[in-house]
């Protein structure tokens, strides 16, 4: 076989630690404004780890991604209306904003223009839980995504309880290869570099 043409540049997969479900503090690093399929209004939240052994996690991911289609890797949809009477605001909004503004003191929203930026570089807490998810071959995976914003201080406490993972509905499960992903085995200092800002694609 003669050697690939991109060989020299491709990078191979290394072994690295899956995030775990659990409560973290978090730094937001972005927010948009956008729509959804069906034209209702929501934000797209990118967050990072921002405290503890996985901190900067994500800016790390990152970094690391030689593709050229890269996405960040942790994304939390918020709609900002109520999905049956969209005359109201949906709870999940109001509790988005409210613990950010508990987890920054001083911190209130800036309605209107410059909504989108007051955001960027605040804390706030964020539940994970391990989701089951089907890949376009029908192949079962798990990944750890974001549930739920909490305070800060509710985090640190210690006191929230883990989420359970949400495995696929039974219909779902039936039409899928069973392969969950096996914990990697990277050294945890792997995750404390500090990664420049000017890095990332915010």
């Amino acid at each position: 076989m003669n050697k690939p043409k991109d060989f020299d540049k491709v990078q191979g997969y290394g072994a690295y630690t899956i995030l775990p479900a659990g409560n973290y503090v978090c730094k937001i690093m972005s927010v948009e404004e956008t729509t959804s399929r069906s034209g209702k209004d929501m934000l797209v939240i990118s967050l990072d780890i921002a405290e503890g052994a996985f901190t900067d996690y994500f800016a790390k991911a990152w970094r690391e991604d030689t593709r050229d289609n890269k996405k960040w890797g942790c994304r939390s949809w918020v709609m900002v209306n109520d999905y049956q009477d969209s005359t109201k605001t949906s709870r999940n909004f109001k509790t988005f904003i409210t613990s950010v503004e508990k987890s920054n003191s001083g911190f209130s929203v800036k309605w209107g223009e410059g909504f989108e930026d007051c955001f960027k570089g605040k804390l706030v807490g964020v539940q994970f839980r391990r989701e089951e998810y089907l890949d376009y071959l029908s192949v079962s995976h798990w990944s750890t995504r974001p549930v739920s914003f909490r305070s800060v201080d509710s985090i640190r406490d210690g006191g929230l309880e883990v989420l359970a993972d949400k495995p696929l509905n039974p219909a779902q499960a039936s039409t899928a290869v069973e392969r969950e992903q096996a914990p990697g085995k990277a050294n945890l200092a792997d995750f404390e570099d500090v990664i420049s800002e000017g890095d990332l694609p915010f």
